[in-house]
């Protein structure tokens, strides 16, 4: 029979497996970069989050030095990784990358169109 160890991190790991899936299946259905970005961005962090939870009840019974390791370094990768996302989406923005003609908002177009530099 299965210790509430392993069935708490094979149910961190499914879940991370299933925002990861979502993410990827985001890049091939969305339409335009900025959908891309942000379907990557929003389930990568959430998937590598389930990851590290399921390494930290895994391994943090063994050595609880390595536990608060990955739980500063899940909590770097949560305040960071939509920072990030953030300015690459702004990057290509303002960059000239086209958006989907479909896309119904564009709230930096009234403020600086796409080209010219960001004041």
């Amino acid at each position: 029979m299965l210790s509430l160890t392993e069935i708490v991190t094979s149910l961190s790991i499914i879940v991370g497996l299933v925002f990861v899936l979502g993410g990827s299946l985001g890049i091939v259905r969305l339409r335009d970069a900025y959908g891309r970005m942000h379907a990557t961005g929003l389930t990568g962090t959430l998937g590598i989050l389930f990851f590290m939870l399921a390494a930290v009840v895994y391994f943090g019974g063994h050595d609880g030095r390595y536990a608060v390791k990955m739980l500063l370094l899940a909590a770097f990768i949560f305040l960071v990784s939509p920072v990030a996302t953030h300015m690459m989406t702004k990057a290509a923005y303002f960059s000239g990358v086209k958006m989907w003609p479909g896309s119904v908002l564009d709230e930096y177009k009234k403020h600086n169109p796409p080209g010219e530099k960001d004041q």
